[in-house]
């Protein structure tokens, strides 16, 4: 893969995990039941005090935040969410025209199932981006803040997961909160998929995990999904074969065990 390929990768993988983990652990389990997001006692009233820093509201919606300590590639994080029936491109619009009115360049890509925007706001050394996914007739807006002073945190909180030699493009997400903890990461390899099976079956074990399952989809062998145990902890390692560039894609998901999320049922 070309350096200039394997950025754009990246950078897919990137919008890919923000989307995928923001929807996944941005939301605050109770008890056993099904996931909900955590309102604001009075959303209206204190969403506007809920960032440390600047974001914009969107008019008409219910905002809620995603509670919980955030960390995306090891740089602390802030985000929030709604849901909406407005286009993707008034919704892109109305992030745009704010950012711009305070000088700042906001780069963005719409479709008419989605879209990103993102802005490096220099003033106060943040990242801010805002992701659009279609759900069904309506669309999904997840808001992020990522904070450039947090960058030297200690990456990974399941530091005990081993990746195969020449790995590269690692973007990780995590959250931590008094209910549970979740890591999310996303990189490439260039070993074929048979290989890292291989390596992964091997180096976990060595790492005192145990393979609970193997999952792959029916009529699909391109991909495949690995199921560890570990003491409290779960791991899923999904490996897909990367297409005509040759290697590997890995997606990562370790939670804790103790606590539901999608993980709910898997165990025998």
């Amino acid at each position: 893969m070309s350096i200039g390929g394997t950025m754009k990768y990246i950078k897919f993988l990137i919008i890919v995990l923000y989307v995928f983990a923001i929807g996944i652990f941005g939301f605050f389990y109770e008890g056993k039941g099904n996931l909900k997001a955590k309102p604001l006692k009075n959303v209206y009233a204190d969403i506007d005090n809920y960032y440390d820093v600047d974001m914009p509201r969107y008019p008409n919606v219910n905002e809620l935040p995603v509670i919980g300590e955030q960390y995306i590639n090891n740089a602390r994080a802030q985000s929030s969410y709604f849901i909406t029936e407005d286009e993707p491109l008034n919704i892109v619009d109305f992030y745009k025209k704010y950012w711009e009115d305070q000088g700042f360049m906001p780069i963005s890509e719409v479709n008419p199932n989605g879209g990103n925007i993102s802005v490096y706001d220099y003033r106060e050394k943040v990242t801010k981006t805002v992701s659009i996914k279609r759900e069904g007739s309506k669309f999904r807006v997840l808001l992020t803040a990522i904070f450039d002073s947090n960058l030297k945190r200690e990456f990974n909180a399941f530091s005990d997961i081993p990746h195969n030699k020449g790995s590269y493009g690692f973007v990780s997400y995590e959250l931590e909160d008094d209910n549970y903890r979740a890591s999310n990461i996303a990189y490439l390899n260039p070993e074929s998929m048979s290989r890292n099976l291989i390596f992964y079956r091997k180096a976990m074990i060595e790492k005192g995990w145990k393979l609970k399952n193997e999952m792959s989809l029916p009529n699909f062998n391109k991909s495949k999904t690995l199921i560890f145990e570990k003491g409290r902890k779960i791991a899923e390692i999904n490996i897909t074969q990367n297409g005509m560039e040759g290697g590997s894609i890995i997606r990562l998901l370790v939670k804790d065990i103790n606590t539901g999320l999608i993980m709910k049922g898997v165990r025998k």
